[in-house]
């Protein structure tokens, strides 16, 4: 049996409230993850049902789609549990679902999806190699932008300030500006080889997104611009031969500063029927009773 990593043990209880891990831990610990988050999602019975839109969520992707959605509420209300369920349902169903995970930039998005496919490819010896050469590619470049720039802005040659910034990715967390088109693509990179493991299709659970926008990679009204970004590369997206999804999760704070900054995104998550206020199946006293 899996051990459970010490940090992760209050995922094991049975409340509606429950943590969220960080993209490190995915990292470092992605078994533990995996068996505390399941054994979390066998002994917890959601409240509300949420059946239709799982069945929504993945027959669109099953398609070959790119569906997107989100889960929001205010604390309490049990965000995250209930997308645990959906990424239980998922794992249960043979789609690559990487499990709720802290999001603060499109980057850690990336590194969360390479956690995840480093442990469930690791039986694949071909697979894990191509998993890692794209990983590299990708942030190789990004890192190698990244330098260009700050060598000519300080003064330095661009290999020294290329070898500085990869140490601060894989040793300090530093998180590089991707775009959204350069995570797309290491997205649909890593369903081809999902697919070639057996897997149904591909399905992302970025949680916490408030910390996105507030995570000081720019201002609000930038984070949302990215968000936007990404959004919209999901939303353009014409059908292939295996379907990415991602659900977000939020506060409804979150959706407050959707709303004045960013209507058109909210516009686009609803479009799929696959946004859930939780308000909608909760009364106000639900969170009370939850954490009681």
């Amino acid at each position: 049996m899996m051990k459970i990593p010490s940090q992760l043990q209050g995922l094991t209880e049975k409340t509606e409230t429950i943590g969220t891990v960080s993209v490190e831990q995915l990292l470092g610990e992605p078994g533990g993850v995996q068996a505390a988050y399941r054994r979390h999602c066998l002994t917890y019975i959601p409240l509300g049902d949420v059946s239709d839109l799982q069945n929504r969520l993945l027959d669109a992707i099953a398609k070959g789609g790119t569906p997107k959605g989100m889960i929001t509420a205010p604390w309490g209300y049990g965000k995250t549990a209930t997308a645990l369920s959906l990424w239980f349902g998922a794992e249960e169903a043979k789609y690559f679902a990487v499990p709720p995970f802290i999001a603060e930039s499109l980057f850690d998005i990336l590194r969360a999806t390479y956690a995840w496919g480093r442990y469930v490819l690791a039986g694949s010896s071909h697979l894990a190699a191509q998993l890692e050469e794209a990983y590299k590619k990708r942030v190789q470049n990004t890192v190698a932008s990244v330098a260009e720039n700050t060598a000519r802005e300080v003064g330095m040659s661009a290999t020294a300030a290329e070898a500085m910034l990869e140490f601060l990715v894989r040793e300090r967390g530093f998180r590089p500006e991707l775009t959204a088109n350069d995570l797309f693509d290491f997205l649909r990179d890593v369903a081809g080889l999902a697919q070639q493991a057996g897997f149904k299709g591909m399905v992302l659970f970025p949680d916490e997104l408030q910390q996105y926008l507030d995570s000081g990679q720019g201002n609000l009204k930038n984070a949302i611009q990215e968000l936007r970004s990404l959004v919209w590369r999901f939303d353009s997206q014409p059908q292939t031969p295996i379907g990415i999804g991602i659900m977000f999760s939020a506060p409804d704070t979150t959706e407050q500063s959707l709303t004045e900054y960013g209507n058109d995104i909210l516009d686009r998550l609803k479009r799929e029927r696959l946004y859930l206020n939780l308000r909608t199946i909760y009364d106000a006293e639900f969170p009370a009773r939850a954490n009681a």
